[in-house]
């Protein structure tokens, strides 16, 4: 697709946020969660075009700001067990 020169890295926590208390005491009535009340990303990815990214939403993550335009597609996966096929939309 289109990746910016600087910036647009996927940042990515190893933990969600479980409960709406929880969520609305970090994001302070706010869209999103402050970075600033979180600690360092578990893992920053540095995306290139034609790959592929799989990782679990439920878990926080974020993208980076980046210098131009970063323009992607996403969907999610579903598995129903080992007699059907995965299962994707968005």
């Amino acid at each position: 697709m289109q990746v910016p020169n600087k910036g647009g890295e996927l940042e990515l926590w190893d933990f969600g946020i479980k409960t709406k208390k929880e969520y609305l005491k970090l994001a302070e009535g706010s869209y999103g969660i402050k970075k600033s009340k979180l600690p360092k990303p578990k893992l920053i990815i540095k995306p290139k075009i034609g790959e592929i990214i799989l990782f679990n939403p439920q878990n926080l993550h974020c993208i980076a700001k980046s210098s131009n335009k970063r323009i992607t597609a996403s969907c999610f996966i579903g598995y129903r067990g080992n007699k059907y096929p995965l299962t994707y939309w968005s």
